[in-house]
């Protein structure tokens, strides 16, 4: 999926106007199913969402309050438009596809990972698994141009490795080596490609910081795949520091760039180590995230972007930004447009942000933070023409009291107050959102600001018809509203 283009993200710099939008807490507007989050940053363009999923992995720190994620859709405001309710397993990669308005990610669960597709409506509509006795593997989910699905995974042979030295021991002559496996399915889901790296890359172009282990040796460890501008593909091969081209037709390897043995060489830079997210972009460059594992100390992490030239076989970085901080595991990168890259820092915790929006310049112009305990494998910006007219909030000032009311026709409420009923009375002068079921989950309403609404959108009357402007505690009143909602109340 190539990236959006023409989108332009306009930011509010001002820190007054950030407070405002946002506040300093991390439950600012959150659904109480939801893991806490801190975005710094102003408004996107109308129809502009990002698209994040975090996970829980088994590592530090832990919060004392830990919420299981959910994949999670952010408007152009900063307000959650709509959140997915996975009750188990891991959802990762969750992306979207103009090609064909669908939405793509991974679902990870009791060891198997399986490749979900969604519509605009947020229902299922397809899914993909890993045949042919190969194990699946939860990196990479991806549409090619001829409408058929590619998908990344693993399966072992046994091979002698008793050459190589492993922290100064020799390999064991039966080991069990995992080769990344890559398989390609029409929409028939008939396997129709399939690519072993134990067939066409021997371990000895591994480095042995990785670590070896003869029962399951992952040396290639792919963790991308993209189709390249002439058909073929690009695999992200991580511990082999290296990026593989290798032909769509048999197999064969068209180039290597870094690892041990480079078909290029790097003119202004020293290359790459424990790279995710290989992406071949417009201007025929390819870009992608280094998390340099095998850097010298003190490791930072950056993305990069190389201009390769295969006459003479050289790779010239023409563009990067370094993180002042080091990403052990995972990361992305998507250039959003020309003046717009959003780069998702992987295994990373606060205080460092998951996810940097910045330009160009280099210049920070939007964060976002989650409270603890979780990271993000993948993280994107899409411009995506929903048809949804999200819910609004009905208000009305009577006696003493505030009276918000969610629309009709929904099983399931969910306020920002943590509330779970139609109707609520407001607490406070401030703004509310509530979320209704929505195909595979919640969808956000339009949020009500009590601070900035004169008019009401409703009023009571008591079983004669007659409108009610003192009412009575313990007394049942009906309320009528312009759209149409007619309920009781019991006045408390």
């Amino acid at each position: 999926m190539k990236p959006t283009k023409n989108i332009k993200i306009v930011l509010l710099l001002l820190s007054s106007i950030i407070n405002e939008l946002y506040g300093q807490t991390y439950n600012h507007l959150l659904p109480n199913v939801v893991f806490p989050y801190q975005l710094n940053s102003g408004k996107l363009p109308e129809n502009t969402y990002i698209l994040i999923s975090p996970l829980k992995l088994n590592s530090n720190p832990t919060d004392k309050n830990y919420i299981s994620p959910k994949p999670i859709i952010i408007d152009h405001n900063g307000y959650v438009f709509w959140y997915m309710n996975s009750s188990s397993g891991s959802i990762g990669d969750f992306k979207y596809s103009s090609n064909d308005s669908l939405f793509y990610f991974t679902k990870y669960l009791n060891g198997i990972a399986s490749y979900q597709l969604m519509d605009l409506k947020f229902n299922f509509v397809d899914s993909i698994l890993n045949t042919n006795n190969v194990l699946s593997d939860a990196h990479e989910f991806q549409k090619l141009s001829n409408g058929n699905y590619i998908i990344g995974g693993m399966k072992d042979s046994i091979m002698d490795l008793s050459k190589l030295n492993y922290n100064g021991k020799p390999g064991s002559k039966t080991t069990n080596v995992r080769g990344y496996v890559i398989q390609e399915f029409n929409k028939r889901h008939k396997l129709v490609f399939e690519w072993n790296s134990n067939n066409y890359i021997h371990p000895k172009e591994s480095f042995e910081s990785y670590g070896y282990d003869s029962t399951k040796y992952d040396y290639a460890h792919g963790n991308s795949i993209e189709e390249d501008a002439d058909g073929n593909l690009l695999i992200s091969l991580r511990y082999l520091n290296s990026i593989y081209k290798i032909n769509h037709q048999n197999g064969k390897i068209i180039w290597k760039l870094g690892g041990k043995s480079s078909s290029f060489s790097f003119t202004n830079d020293l290359g790459f180590s424990g790279q995710h997210d290989a992406r071949r972009l417009t201007n025929d460059a390819i870009s992608l995230f280094d998390n340099a594992n095998t850097s010298k100390e003190p490791k930072t992490s950056r993305i990069i972007q190389y201009k390769l030239d295969t006459l003479n076989w050289t790779a010239t970085k023409i563009w990067e930004y370094n993180q002042p901080f080091f990403v052990k595991s995972l990361g992305s990168y998507q250039v959003v447009n020309d003046d717009t890259h959003l780069i998702n820092n992987g295994f990373s915790f606060r205080p460092n942000p998951s996810v940097v929006i910045i330009n160009k310049l280099k210049e920070n112009i939007a964060t976002l933070t989650f409270k603890d305990s979780v990271m993000c494998y993948r993280s994107f910006c899409f411009e995506i023409p929903f048809q949804i007219k999200q819910p609004k909030i009905l208000h009305a000032n009577i006696g003493n009291k505030t009276i918000l009311i969610a629309p009709d026709g929904v099983k399931n409420y969910l306020w920002s107050t943590g509330d779970t009923t139609q109707i609520i009375i407001a607490d406070k002068r401030t703004t509310y959102q509530v979320w209704t079921n929505y195909g595979t989950g919640m969808l956000g309403s339009l949020p009500i600001d009590l601070n900035k609404i004169t008019n009401d959108d409703f009023y009571l009357c008591n079983k004669n018809q007659k409108k009610i402007s003192s009412p009575k505690y313990g007394e049942t009143y009906f309320i009528k509203s312009p759209n149409g909602i007619e309920t009781t109340i019991i006045w408390k």
